[in-house]
């Protein structure tokens, strides 16, 4: 059996499916454009690749280009987080000691004797061991000396989060770049360390100086806090060592455990032995922190007197610390 079928369209029909049509695919078209942001002009702004930028999905850390491939971004749970790693955010520059742009806190002598002794209310005595006419108490050494500006953190920065930054400094205006990673917050955390070498004064009543003691460096760091006004307060502190320790993001150190292999439970044990690793119980990421046990002299001190000395040389304080320059990025 056949069977024939007759479609008469007029022109003015046609017409209009066009017209249908072609309003159609203009609104499909928009959608697309308000929903999708495009890349424009280089005037956007700077572009990272995939690759180069890391996300935060459910407490874990990817690269987005992972994330997009492995289809974990708008699940519609969670907290992502995108960070762009090696994007230098900031950068500080701190000048070396002086008495206009640094604070002392280590007490104040105006009359200072050997044996970091003070001289109230008298004067000191030729050799610069005794108090002629007053009272001797001990110099009250505090620990930092502070930088008196204090510096303004740009919005990437952002304070008091989860968000960890790398602080890649040079020192003294050397090549050599050393990098700690913080987290700015009211903490005072470990951006740089330096040594200087111990001075001793030198010479008699007309010739006097300073000379390094080449058996003896003195340790330093500067440090860095974040105080109420959001702005970042820089100290330098003399400290006797140093040692890299793992904490979580609330800062509390990590213990040395392995993993049982028979029921899989960790167990404390003593570094160095097989297996024995930093191990947080949290589920944040952990990171290498600095931290320094600060020596009981002040980063400014009065040098001894050495052998070759008569004891007339004017004790003065001598501040030894240089200039620090540091890049501020995401870690």
């Amino acid at each position: 059996m056949k069977f024939t079928f007759n479609i008469n369209i007029e022109k003015k029909h046609v017409l209009g499916l066009f017209l249908i049509f072609g309003i159609v695919m203009i609104g499909f078209v928009i959608a697309i454009d308000s929903s999708v942001p495009r890349w424009v002009t280089p005037s956007d702004g700077v572009w990272h690749d995939a690759n180069n930028v890391k996300v935060k999905i459910g407490g874990e850390y990817f690269s987005l280009q992972t994330a997009i491939d492995s289809g974990l971004l708008g699940q519609g749970s969670g907290e992502t987080t995108v960070v762009n790693v090696g994007t230098i955010l900031q950068t500080i520059n701190v000048p070396g000691a002086s008495d206009t742009d640094y604070t002392l806190n280590c007490g104040s002598c105006k009359k200072p004797m050997n044996n970091d002794q003070c001289c109230i209310g008298g004067i000191v005595g030729p050799l610069g061991n005794n108090c002629i006419g007053g009272t001797v108490e001990p110099i009250n050494r505090a620990k930092y000396s502070t930088y008196n500006a204090n510096i303004s953190l740009n919005e990437s920065v952002v304070v008091g989060t989860d968000k960890f930054y790398e602080f890649s400094c040079t020192y003294g205006g050397v090549s050599s770049t050393q990098t700690h990673t913080v987290q700015l917050n009211e903490s005072d955390q470990v951006i740089a360390e330096f040594e200087e070498p111990h001075m001793l004064n030198w010479g008699g009543m007309l010739l006097c100086g300073k000379q390094e003691f080449a058996v003896e460096k003195d340790k330093y760091t500067y440090n860095a806090f974040v105080n109420s006004d959001g702005k970042m307060v820089v100290k330098v502190k003399r400290v006797d060592s140093c040692n890299s320790v793992t904490v979580n993001s609330q800062g509390q150190e990590c213990e040395w455990s392995y993993t049982n292999p028979v029921n899989g439970v960790r167990l404390t044990c003593t570094p160095g032995t097989t297996g024995c690793i930093r191990h947080c119980t949290t589920v944040d990421t952990p990171h290498t922190e600095i931290r320094c046990l600060t020596s009981t002299e002040c980063p400014a001190y009065i040098p001894d007197t050495s052998a070759s000395s008569s004891g007339w040389c004017k004790k003065d304080l001598y501040s030894p610390w240089k200039s620090v320059r540091c890049n501020i990025r995401a870690a």
